[in-house]
């Protein structure tokens, strides 16, 4: 049975109502964990670690600061190191016993603490990768009755007065990582995802981070024309997740701050970027920012979209169109670029119309404007989707 998809933004909502739950139960763990899998570099870890504090602190009343994150790689311990390395030791009349150490993990957590964290999030970074001992030392980690390690309890507001928030992360078995499925028990416990790619979610994301402006526009641009890479491929190479993409940023933004920059990208810059996102997806940024000022801008087709610029290029039409498909975030912006679409060369109003409309029949958005519904009516035969928008 495979585990239920959710996105960015789902988990933004997700997450908030799992820290009321679990601040209302009765369970030793402050929520029920949180396991995320999913394709490599999609920013499951980075979200983890960026946004989950700040939920934490918003439930709590502190500062984001103030909820320290340790990240740990089971995959790279053994399980007698992550619960604790057995000791024989000697009673006073000589009777032989075995004792065990602290786990290692909960002297980190306890330091963080005695620093001053407020709270603490345990993040088990590659769960998937790690084998089936060093899982089942998860288990109880990952257990909201249990909410513990190597046989001894993680700190709770009653007994260090902080929390720890356990989570984990993972690959799936076909992202050929080195992952495998989890074990049972672990996945029984904990509440666990397959994090689906999410641009718009990443989109804020790298513009709180202060990502170059026109990667940002190019992703957003070229994402339907398959810029990203959402499975690992079959061929070897680089290949464009979201965190190869972020690395190439700097590189990029390096060369556009130089002299040597005129507004087109030289081939030597390009194989540099094909060494980090791969070769297509270095071909189609350089080619993008080539043409990026003859494009209308997001805010100008979705604040006027009969009156803004249409580009005489096709390409630059469908890249205009796809980049503000990319920023919808309603009804009224998806009626505000279908009114946008009607302007462009017939062929495209067939294609872009028929993928705006499956958007927003995923997203339960009622095409009601009367440009939109003209627009169904006239294409109807060719629309798949026209029925469906038209029944609800």
């Amino acid at each position: 049975m495979a585990h239920a998809n959710v996105t960015i933004e789902d988990l933004n909502k997700i997450i908030p109502l799992n820290l009321q739950a679990g601040a209302a139960s009765n369970n030793p763990a402050p929520w029920q964990p949180l396991i995320l899998l999913g394709s490599v570099g999609i920013a499951k870890t980075q979200y983890l670690r960026t946004q989950l504090p700040i939920f934490i602190a918003q439930q709590y009343e502190c500062s984001p600061e103030d909820v320290a994150v340790i990240i740990e790689k089971p995959a790279r311990r053994d399980s007698a190191e992550l619960a604790g390395v057995a000791l024989p030791s000697k009673d006073e009349d000589g009777t032989l016993n075995t004792q065990f150490t602290k786990p290692p993990t909960l002297s980190t957590i306890e330091k963080a603490i005695a620093d001053g964290a407020k709270h603490v999030v345990l993040l088990w970074d590659e769960l998937a990768a790690a084998g089936a001992s060093e899982q089942k030392v998860m288990a109880d980690t990952l257990d909201p009755a249990e909410h513990s390690i190597g046989g001894r309890p993680l700190p709770t507001i009653e007994t260090h007065g902080a929390n720890v928030f356990t989570c984990a992360t993972g690959n799936r078995a076909q992202d050929k990582a080195g992952s495998t499925r989890l074990l049972s028990i672990n996945v029984n416990r904990a509440m666990t995802f397959n994090l689906e790619f999410s641009l718009p979610a990443l989109s804020k994301y790298w513009s709180d981070k202060g990502l170059n402006p026109l990667m940002m526009d190019a992703a957003e641009a070229l994402h339907p024309e398959g810029f990203f890479v959402e499975g690992v491929p079959t061929e070897d190479g680089a290949f464009n997740t979201p965190r190869q993409y972020e690395q190439s940023a700097g590189l990029l933004s390096a060369f556009m701050d130089s002299e040597e920059f005129d507004g087109t990208i030289p081939r030597h810059i390009e194989k540099a970027l094909s060494g980090i996102i791969g070769i297509k997806a270095a071909s189609q940024l350089t080619k993008f920012i080539g043409l990026v000022d003859q494009l209308p801008s997001v805010s100008d087709i979705l604040t006027t979209p009969s009156e803004c610029m249409v580009p005489d290029q096709t390409g630059f039409q469908l890249l205009a169109a796809n980049k503000a498909m990319a920023s919808m975030f309603g009804k009224e912006d998806a009626e505000a670029v279908l009114k946008y679409i009607v302007r462009l060369r017939p062929d495209l109003q067939v294609s872009l119309g028929t993928k705006l409309l499956t958007i927003a029949t995923k997203r339960a958005w009622n095409i009601t404007d009367p440009i939109g519904v003209q627009f169904i009516a006239k294409y109807h035969d060719l629309l798949p989707l026209a029925v469906n928008l038209e029944a609800k």
